[in-house]
């Protein structure tokens, strides 16, 4: 009995053997985006050539289809998100669900439906022949994307979620997550500060992270031609993850008012081979009041003085305003025994130097300041406006080691050489050649030198001479008496 049905038995596990042997599969992930620029994504096994609602279905979203026909379902909903099913079609209000595949690091839009005929799409994007039905095949590797919106739409995984914008500590009414105008009381001098807010939108399923993320900011041509560039460590968002970048400007004094371009650029690329390249545009205006001024600078030359005598004190005014100012600036000090003023006049031209003041003023420090920190207050006053800017003096005990160190920082001078070979009068040391005036002395001191040596050399060549003579006519008398 046992060999009888063994052939039988045999037949019948073979045949339940193949039949048990799984179809070939295809590994894709789907991306959703929905008009309020939320997603879902994930990636999963479809059988090889499933056709777009097959795939979609897999994934476990809930769709809303139109009617089988000749070309196929269309895609009116997704998980009660999109148009509503009229007839035969969709409704229509300017927006659909595209469909779209994977091409390359971006997508590309599908020219075929999502199941209608009975033949696979041949993957060209510029398939054109509409006298053949055709519609999507899964393949390995595939990535599905569905975007709800205008014609072209496609999914968006690195989300800008929000720019909110502070200027001079003051929020913004507004978020600029498309870009816009920031025009809230934006002036010369000026902070402003950017929070842009990126968010990873690829879910845990699909396991994609958003890597080498660079965030750049241009301000175009505002500090007097030239530009304000900013470039951000690049980073990297996990599935689901966000990241804030702070970026902070500030307005330069001199500048025009006018609107001021500000482009904010982001690039990366994700686990799934998208490389992303963004561009938010926007204006920075910048206004000015009519009268209005600043201090911009109101620096020490030191950061603390020990024994010094004097401290100097850098004072810069900028007209700001749309009109031309005339008024004053003073220092003030009660404590330093310090009042001190200078007029000004500054044009509304804010690239030319006019519209600036700029003044060095030196301050006395008394012999028997203690230590300590002292205000100086520095005011700058006009008709229709003012500017104050508080400096602080720091002062410190006054060493023997300081005293030393201050010496040391003094430059070396050298001394002249009195006749005898003493040092010469405070006033007469110099490290220096001759003043111009001195030199013409100094040359006829030399000339009179000169002509004293040789009119002592005559006079010893005319003594010469005479004794020689003299000599001469002693030796000739003699002679003659010899004879």
């Amino acid at each position: 009995m046992r060999k009888k049905y063994f052939p039988f038995l045999a037949v019948i596990g073979l045949l339940l053997g193949l039949f048990s042997i799984p179809a070939s599969a295809a590994d894709i992930c789907t991306v959703i985006s929905f008009d309020d620029k939320t997603a879902e994504s994930k990636c999963y096994s479809v059988p090889d050539d499933a056709n777009g609602i097959e795939s979609l279905q897999s994934m476990g979203v809930l769709l809303s289809l139109t009617p089988q026909s000749s070309f196929g379902r269309m895609v009116c909903k997704i998980d009660n998100k999109g148009t509503d099913v009229q007839g035969s079609v969709c409704g229509f209000d300017g927006k659909f669900w595209n469909f779209n595949l994977k091409r390359g690091a971006s997508w590309g839009h599908m020219p075929v439906g999502f199941d209608g005929g009975n033949e696979c799409w041949n993957r060209d994007f510029n398939f054109a022949d509409f006298s053949k039905i055709v519609h999507y095949c899964a393949k390995d590797g595939d990535v599905i994307g569905m975007a709800f919106g205008k014609e072209g739409e496609v999914p968006d995984m690195l989300r800008v979620k929000e720019i909110k914008v502070t200027v001079d500590n003051e929020l913004e009414n507004e978020t600029f997550a498309e870009g816009g105008v920031i025009d809230q009381d934006v002036e010369p001098g000026s902070e402003v500060s950017l929070r842009l807010v990126l968010e990873n939108l690829y879910e845990d399923d699909t396991n994609a992270a958003i890597n080498d993320i660079i965030v750049r900011a241009n301000l175009e041509d505002i500090d007097q031609g030239d530009s304000i560039r900013l470039r951000f460590d690049e980073f990297t968002l996990g599935p689901g993850a966000k990241e804030a970048v702070e970026i902070d400007f500030t307005i330069p004094t001199v500048v025009e008012a006018k609107g001021y371009d500000l482009s904010i650029k982001i690039s990366a690329k994700d686990d799934l081979g998208f490389v992303y390249d963004k561009n938010i545009p926007m204006v920075i205006d910048v206004q000015k009041e009519s009268h209005k001024m600043k201090i911009p600078a109101a620096k020490l030359d030191k950061t603390a003085y020990t024994c010094e005598e004097n401290a100097l004190l850098d004072v810069q005014v900028v007209n700001i305003g749309a009109k031309p100012l005339v008024g004053e600036v003073s220092i003030d000090s009660g404590p330093l025994e310090l009042s001190a003023k200078a007029p000004f006049s500054l044009s509304n031209d804010a690239l030319e130097s006019t519209s600036r003041f700029e003044k060095q003023f030196t301050i006395a420090l008394p012999q028997e300041l203690n230590p300590d920190s002292y205000q100086i207050t520095i005011r700058a006053d006009a008709k229709t406006t003012a500017a104050t800017e508080i400096a602080k003096l720091i002062k410190q005990a006054c060493t023997e080691q300081a005293k030393l160190q201050i010496s040391e920082q003094k430059p070396a001078v050298r001394q002249a050489k009195g006749p005898a070979g003493n040092s010469a009068s405070s006033g007469e040391q110099s490290s220096q050649p001759p003043a111009a005036d001195q030199q013409p002395q100094n040359k006829a001191n030399a000339s009179q030198g000169n002509s004293a040596m040789a009119f002592l050399f005559a006079a010893l060549g005319i003594s010469l001479l005479m004794l020689g003579g003299a000599a001469f006519a002693v030796w000739k008398l003699k002679m003659a008496g010899k004879r």
